[in-house]
């Protein structure tokens, strides 16, 4: 793949001051679209209101959930963990989620150490509060003590 960078010639006044133009062989056309259009949200005031909205979704994820078990809890980070430790426990969880339309990644032995699997997840700015509800609803319903 070929990458050419050029400035757009009112580049002080545009949003979009760099386009990037490839030769793309296999449809890479949209990850360059994609690219482009997360710079020019990074160059507008919406980043601002996105960050703040991801950081309430966030915050209230925290707020919900009353678990030791939660990995990177009331941290600036969107990425939660929540530690399940057995394996099939770790998968069944994962699969009920799914269920009810969650998706989770589960990091089992050898990614992290034997009996302590848990699922992984991350939140976005367009999550919407009922969403974040339901899924802690669901997860304070699983029984972790075991």
């Amino acid at each position: 793949m070929r990458r050419v960078a050029t400035v757009h010639p009112n580049a002080a006044h545009c949003s979009s001051a760099v386009h990037h133009r490839c030769a793309p062989t296999n449809g890479g056309q949209s990850v360059v679209n994609a690219a482009i259009k997360s710079a020019e949200i990074h160059l507008s005031a919406e980043i601002t209101e996105l960050q703040s909205q991801l950081w309430e979704n966030v915050t209230y994820f925290d707020s919900l959930v009353d678990s030791e078990r939660v990995i990177n809890r009331n941290l600036l980070i969107p990425i939660r963990g929540l530690l399940i430790g057995n394996e099939e426990k770790a998968i069944l969880c994962a699969k009920t989620l799914r269920e009810k339309g969650f998706f989770v990644l589960t990091a089992m032995y050898p990614t992290v150490a034997k009996g302590k699997s848990m699922l992984r997840f991350a939140f976005a700015s367009d999550h919407k509060k009922e969403e974040i509800f339901k899924f802690c609803n669901i997860i304070n319903e699983f029984k972790l003590n075991s």
